[in-house]
This record gives structure tokens, C-alpha cells and sequence, in this order.
């Protein structure tokens, strides 16, 4: 006698589609924060500004606690007291914008420049729905030197690096004493974002600091959804499938 597989019940159908639909929403619901790490950066400059060859300081981790916490894909703590912090070694690792008519020095890991006439590019090699950023302003000294950090700068975004988009002033605070990082939000939607510019920057002042102007480090975030629930929704719509598959052939 040949045996006879009943036909999936249709209830069994489904309760797959529809845990199938519940995983799609949760996951969407449940998208998470990740950082970025540009692959890049570049600097425009105007004539009588120059910039050091060693740019990159401020996206290479150079300085943090623990750069691996704000790596690309790593997931944005809720507070930043949880991220890495930024420790300056004074006269090492410079890298900056500056006046060619003062060269006074300076010194730090991060980046130093002057507030005008210049603008930087960071590509962050691949796109990205970006919502914000973490910024460990400049770190160098204390006193006045910490003045030099951003106080105000000019932000645009781009999917090609060609035409830029809604473009919007942001303003940080001085890093303090910890060496912390800030978490500043961006405002309107930028999806699909592969390019990001700063320029028409300012510090803090006072008048001895307005040659230069600075930050130790920089992660872009972005909006991901969770990879894990997207392969299971994945699984059960096609375990439906199958079962509404044969239960068809065998009605």
C-alpha cells in the first residue's frame, strides 16, 4: 500500500505568511544605527592655504581608546560615554589646513585648518542612509587651544560626489575633558549617500586661534536594517510556498 502525505492544513500556511509578514515589519520597525568610517578624505584649498600630506588622520582611528568600536558596521551605542575617547600626543601625527602667510605650529591628530576658503570631501565608499555623526573635536593642549575645534560648519551631501543636496549648518560643542565624543543629527532625509562635504567653517575663538580651526576624529552614522531578519523572513515565506506548493498538487 502506498502511503498518502496529507495535505498541509491551510491554517499551517498560513501562520508562516503571516509570521513571514510579523519578521518584515519587525525588522523594518527594528532598523539599527551603524557607524561609518569614510575610506577618504579631501581637501580643497585656495591660494595662500596649504594642507599636510597626512590628512587622513582624522578618519583613521589615530587616537582612540579603541577605533574598532567605530568601525564601519559597527552598531551606535546610546551614549557616547560607551564609545572610545580620544587621547592627544602632542606634537605627533599632524595633519591640517594652514595659513601660508602664519605657519604657526601645529600639532595633533586630528586635523587643524583655517576657517575660510577651504572645504573637505569624505567618501565613504559605498552608500549609505545617513542620519548623522560622532565628532571628537580638536584635542590639542588645553586652555585656548581647544577653541580651535568646529564650532560651526557647513554640511552637503552627494550620491556621485557631483550634485550636492540639502545642505545645513551644524554646530558642536568643544570636546571635553574626557576626550569624548558628541553625536550631532542631521535634519531632512539623505538616502543613498556615498559623499559628504564640509566647508564655511568657524571656531571658537578667541582672536589668537582664528588661523586655525580643527577636530581629533570623525564616524559618519547611517540606518541599517538587521541582516538576521531578513534571511529568516526569508526561510518561512518560502516554507509557505512549498507547503501551499504541494498542498495544491495534492487537492
Amino acid at each position: 500500500m502506498t502511503a498518502i502525505t496529507p495535505a498541509p492544513q491551510k491554517w499551517v500556511i498560513n501562520s508562516l505568511l503571516a509570521v513571514s509578514f510579523l519578521i518584515l515589519t519587525t525588522s523594518l520597525s527594528q532598523a539599527v544605527t551603524i557607524f561609518v568610517r569614510p575610506t577618504a578624505v579631501t581637501a580643497a584649498v585656495v591660494t595662500g592655504y596649504s594642507v599636510d600630506s597626512t590628512f587622513d588622520r582624522a578618519i583613521d582611528g589615530s587616537g582612540l581608546s579603541n577605533a574598532a568600536l567605530v568601525a564601519t558596521g559597527q552598531l551606535v551605542p546610546a551614549l557616547v560615554t560607551s564609545g572610545p575617547t580620544h587621547t592627544e600626543t602632542f606634537g605627533t601625527n599632524t595633519a591640517r589646513f594652514f595659513n601660508n602667510a602664519n605657519l604657526e605650529n601645529q600639532n595633533g591628530q586630528g586635523t587643524s585648518f583655517t576657517p575660510a576658503g577651504v572645504s573637505l570631501t569624505f567618501n565613504l565608499g559605498d552608500t549609505y542612509d545617513i542620519g548623522g555623526l560622532w565628532l571628537w573635536n580638536y584635542r590639542e593642549g588645553t586652555g585656548n587651544r581647544l577653541n580651535r575645534g568646529i564650532d560651526s560648519v557647513f554640511v552637503e551631501f552627494s550620491t556621485n560626489g557631483t550634485d550636492w543636496t540639502n545642505g545645513q549648518t551644524i554646530n558642536p560643542a568643544l570636546i571635553n575633558s574626557s576626550g569624548q565624543a558628541q553625536s550631532l543629527t542631521f535634519t531632512g532625509t539623505n538616502t543613498g549617500i556615498q559623499f559628504i562635504r564640509f566647508s564655511s567653517f568657524s571656531n571658537f575663538g578667541p582672536a589668537e586661534n582664528s588661523n586655525f580651526i580643527g577636530f581629533s576624529e570623525i564616524r559618519f552614522t547611517a540606518e541599517a536594517i538587521p541582516e538576521p531578519g531578513i534571511s529568516l523572513l526569508g526561510t518561512m515565506g518560502l516554507m509557505a510556498l512549498t507547503l501551499r506548493r504541494r498542498r495544491s498538487r495534492q487537492a
